[in-house]
């Protein structure tokens, strides 16, 4: 059977047939899914295990009897009257044990995959994470820069990153001297656009003496 995620309307179904002590197989045949399933949906979103059988409830021996040979008399009241009594029992236990809530779930495996996506989206030294692969196979391979990178991303996944994050990443990783050779200045000092204060100062220097 192939894999199926549980969707919010499944959980509602899943809700209403552990209400009715139905089993995880017969729940995973209602939905189409596989059994396993079932099972890692309700052990990750139940808010407690699973309650065993209340033996106190006692199911009356009356309504295995077959009321046709007691026709008139009350039979059928009396009958009627006691499978009522014991279904009132029976849905007020299970009330009291609930133990999957179908709102609840929904909230949780939401909760989870709003996580996981934050994780997926942080560029950790070793998380294995979608940006970290991709920053280190852009970088490594296509020998693309910092900004062509956080560019792709934002243009292609919608993902907000900077140079500066990517060049942090880079320079304070346990492979930097791996890295830093696929950079364009291989990890060597460049010389800033505007020149760095001491070279104008040095070059005012030379102007003034000139002029003299």
């Amino acid at each position: 059977m192939s894999y199926k995620h549980i969707k919010p309307e499944d959980r509602i179904v899943i809700d209403t047939l552990l209400s009715e002590f139905r089993t995880n197989a017969y729940i995973a045949r209602r939905l189409g899914v596989n059994r396993s399933s079932i099972g890692r949906e309700i052990a990750r979103n139940a808010t407690g295990s699973k309650p065993k059988a209340n033996k106190q409830i006692v199911r009356p021996k009356i309504l295995d009897v077959d009321g046709r040979k007691f026709r008139g008399g009350g039979f059928a009241k009396t009958k009627y009257e006691a499978l009522d009594t014991y279904n009132k029992a029976v849905a007020t236990w299970a009330v009291k044990n609930k133990y999957y809530y179908a709102g609840l779930a929904h909230k949780r495996t939401k909760a989870r995959h709003k996580k996981a996506n934050r994780i997926r989206l942080r560029l950790v030294h070793g998380s294995g994470s979608f940006l970290e692969t991709y920053v280190l196979q852009q970088l490594q391979s296509e020998q693309w820069s910092p900004d062509q990178i956080a560019g792709r991303l934002l243009e292609y996944f919608a993902i907000r990153i900077s140079p500066q994050t990517i060049y942090d990443y880079i320079y304070n990783s346990g492979d930097k001297k791996k890295l830093v050779k696929h950079l364009r200045h291989h990890g060597n000092k460049y010389r800033r656009r505007h020149g760095t204060v001491a070279r104008v100062k040095n070059n005012k220097k030379v102007v003034s003496t000139s002029s003299v």
